[in-house]
């Protein structure tokens, strides 16, 4: 079924981005990535084998623990993320970054913790249409599939999955065959945006399509995502933000992440550094990641 068009606000000032990953809901107790992957496993692996296996990155562990049978793994997690229930003590603090002043938040997670967070009697369906999900915009096969265009549209919030979302296994982003394919996507929508926005900026407004207009545009808060050497889509996209700040008069990003002063993350502190993102850093032991997520929405309000 075919989505009608509903057109996005106007961005009429730099707007303020949330991007969200898996690191509150692993605060609360919930599977890791690396667990997640293990478990679409076709072959019985030891436990030495697993521990070699999760030194790869983890779009090549989903191809080494499915047998490059990444579609049938992808179907799996749909099943298995689409009515993953939201803990009482998650959508609590959930909220406090739902209610902060953004205009729009991108999650990387397939699941509707955000929206559950928002509207607890929201529902979703693997493979049906939502009244919940919109698009701004008709766009080209691999556009369509990996939903450059379609958010959800939740109590007057915009929520984008920007990995793809659970209901829409077609969607998912998982294993470097789709990673590739989603920077190509990517890659061409920048020069489509860059073409669109010139002359727009004395205007005061422009008419948004994709979540990536908010990223390149925007003032980015980054919360929640490791931003581990696997995330090629994003890396890049950070690339491209900083190297046409100026042509597209864009905003700043800020990451909010545990213990990167560390040696262990010296690597992604110094690539964000030459990136131009301000890391705002504390270290944080791991029994203490529930409060120093409740801290952060509240520090984020400074910046804001």
């Amino acid at each position: 079924m075919k989505s009608k068009i509903t057109s996005l606000r106007k961005i009429c000032k730099r707007p303020k981005v949330l991007l969200l990953g898996n690191g509150l809901n692993r605060s609360f107790g919930s599977e890791s990535w690396g667990d997640i992957l293990s478990e679409l496993s076709c072959t019985s692996f030891e436990e030495e084998e697993k521990t070699i296996i999760d030194e790869l990155t983890f779009p090549l562990q989903a191809i080494v623990y499915t047998g490059d049978n990444v579609d049938e793994g992808i179907k799996l997690l749909s099943e298995k993320l689409t009515n993953m229930p939201i803990s009482e003590g998650y959508s609590e603090i959930i909220n406090e970054y739902i209610n902060l002043d953004f205009d729009v938040i991108l999650t990387t997670n397939y699941t509707y913790d955000i929206e559950r967070g928002i509207d607890k009697n929201f529902s979703c369906k693997a493979r049906r249409s939502s009244k919940y999900r919109k698009k701004s915009f008709n766009g080209n096969a691999s556009e369509e599939q990996f939903g450059l265009f379609k958010y959800m549209y939740v109590n007057d919030k915009y929520i984008w999955h920007i990995h793809g979302e659970a209901a829409r296994e077609d969607s998912m982003i998982l294993g470097h065959y789709y990673y590739g394919k989603l920077l190509a996507c990517m890659q061409k929508y920048i020069s489509t945006l860059i073409r669109r926005y010139k002359g727009l900026v004395t205007k005061g407004d422009f008419l948004p399509l994709s979540w990536i207009d908010y990223f390149m545009l925007g003032d980015v808060y980054i919360v929640g995502l490791g931003l581990d050497q696997s995330e090629i889509d994003l890396w890049w996209l950070l690339n491209c933000k900083k190297r046409h700040n100026k042509e597209l008069n864009g905003g700043k990003v800020y990451w909010f992440e545990p213990n990167m002063k560390n040696m262990k993350s010296f690597s992604r502190y110094k690539l964000a550094e030459v990136n131009n993102i301000e890391v705002i850093t504390e270290n944080v032991k791991s029994s203490q990641y529930m409060r120093y997520y409740r801290t952060i929405s509240k520090t984020i309000k400074d910046y804001l």
